[in-house]
């Protein structure tokens, strides 16, 4: 590249306005081309990408690092989310993007290393720092009691406060502890067959649990009782309350 066209490039990189407005695109594909097919101006605008051999890299970083006040408002538009649209694609095409992206395995292993890790590290921390800095959860010892230490410890109280300041590690300890493992999944398949042919009830299949899984019930509950959780929503088929579990891991 010359001299002249280093130039060139650097008052492109500096400029506030696109360097190629309406005039310029209507004297040389005419007006016509505006009233296009959205998939026509698709075909049209990549088409052009392959012609200019530019790649879809530079233009997309192009795009997203732009401070031009026009590319900027489209990109504004694009990241945003939009509670009141239909349905999940126009509500926040980002999230449509990335579970296509996903759909590759040539990138999805690098999606989960270079931004899921990442995301969930910064997360679960900020989490984590709401947890420490809370009042609730503190422990003056100069002002301990038993009654506020049962307090403190009560499970209930423990499992609101996790909810409350960090409901993402909530989230993933739940999934954890409720999602069905290949053993649960085959009672729930069984229970489906014996129901159609002896018309069992999920409440007969009590007997045949472990008795580690009926111990489980009682966990957590020197301060509570064992109906410390009774109000929390079991999953389905669950005949145990995953939420005891969760409880103990955090």
């Amino acid at each position: 590249m010359t001299r002249k066209g280093e130039r060139e490039d650097e008052a492109a990189g500096a400029s506030t306005q696109l360097l190629y407005d309406d005039e310029f695109w209507a004297r040389r594909l005419g007006p016509e081309f505006r009233k296009i097919s959205t998939i026509r101006k698709a075909h049209l605008l990549f088409s052009l990408l392959i012609y200019l051999g530019e790649t879809l890299a530079h233009f997309l970083l192009f795009v997203f690092r732009s401070t031009i006040p026009d590319v900027e408002t489209r990109v504004t538009r694009f990241l945003a989310f939009y509670p009141a649209k239909g349905n999940k694609v126009q509500r926040f095409v980002p999230g449509e993007l990335y579970g296509i992206w996903h759909e590759h395995d040539i990138c999805a292993e690098h999606l989960h290393t270079t931004l899921v890790d990442s995301c969930i590290e910064h997360l679960v921390l900020e989490e984590s720092d709401r947890l420490i800095k809370e009042k609730g959860l503190q422990i003056v010892m100069k002002k301990l009691t038993v009654d506020g230490l049962k307090t403190l410890l009560r499970p209930t109280k423990i499992m609101e406060t996790y909810k409350a300041l960090a409901p993402r590690t909530w989230q993933i300890l739940w999934i954890f502890s409720a999602s069905p493992n290949d053993y649960r999944k085959r009672k729930q398949r069984d229970q489906a067959h014996d129901d159609v042919d002896m018309g069992t009830s999920s409440e007969d299949l009590k007997d045949d649990l472990d008795d580690d899984e009926l111990a489980d019930d009682n966990l957590g509950s020197t301060t509570e009782g064992p109906d410390a959780f009774k109000e929390v929503p079991k999953p389905k088929n669950f005949l145990r309350n995953p939420t005891l579990v969760r409880w103990f891991h955090c």
